[in-house]
């Protein structure tokens, strides 16, 4: 169901970005400026998520709306929408795609307190940053997660530039993209609906809820 299948996504997103803990690192030399911006970008969501997570005393509603703000800054939800409804995106019209978009924004939300509230320090270096392979226009940046108990992992994120600013558009943890896993998930979703993308929406809803 889709109110279980948000998680692994939601996982990715948070915990691991929640390692930010340490000021950005200094570029390495070869970084070109719009490498070093990414890195940055990156490094600062980061910082300003573990900031919410280790703030347990806050109330639900404030922990909330800065988790909603760091999701609407950080990430193109629009375009990660998207991306995870596949061609089912194409047969929707402007009020399904706002309605989608704004329920799986909801889910996101929700997922992510019970996420942050499990936060037990872990971090992450980020080791490369350059072009997508798969498309130049993005930029990729590789990052090892080190969990609290001493695993480790490797996970890509693909960003693009948005205005002056950056969002991210999908993750890649251990070669396995989040955006696909979810497209495959939505899509058996949608078609134990009959093929309806409303069958979907109200799973998040009820995520959401």
């Amino acid at each position: 169901m889709a109110s279980k299948s948000i998680a692994p996504w939601t996982v990715v997103l948070f915990m691991l970005t929640l390692g930010v803990a340490a000021p950005p690192a200094a570029l390495a030399a070869n970084d070109e400026p719009t490498n070093g911006k990414a890195r940055t970008f990156l490094a600062s969501l980061g910082e300003r998520a573990i900031n919410v997570a280790r703030d347990k005393a806050a109330p639900k509603a404030d922990r909330e709306t800065r988790i909603r703000a760091l999701l609407r800054e950080g990430f193109d939800l629009k375009i990660i929408a998207r991306l995870v409804l596949g061609k089912h995106w194409r047969k929707m019209d402007d009020d399904q795609r706002k309605e989608f978009v704004g329920v799986f924004e909801d889910a996101m939300v929700q997922q992510s307190l019970t996420i942050f509230g499990g936060y037990t320090n872990e971090t992450f270096d980020i080791t490369t940053v350059g072009p997508d392979r798969t498309n130049p226009k993005l930029i990729a940046i590789s990052t090892n997660i080190k969990r609290s108990n001493g695993a480790a992992a490797k996970v890509d994120w693909r960003l693009r530039k948005s205005g002056q600013d950056y969002k991210i558009i999908d993750i890649v943890a251990e070669g396995v993209s989040m955006a696909l896993t979810l497209r495959q998930e939505y899509s058996a979703v949608i078609e134990r609906s009959g093929g309806k993308v409303d069958g979907l929406i109200e799973e998040l809803r009820k995520a959401a809820a």
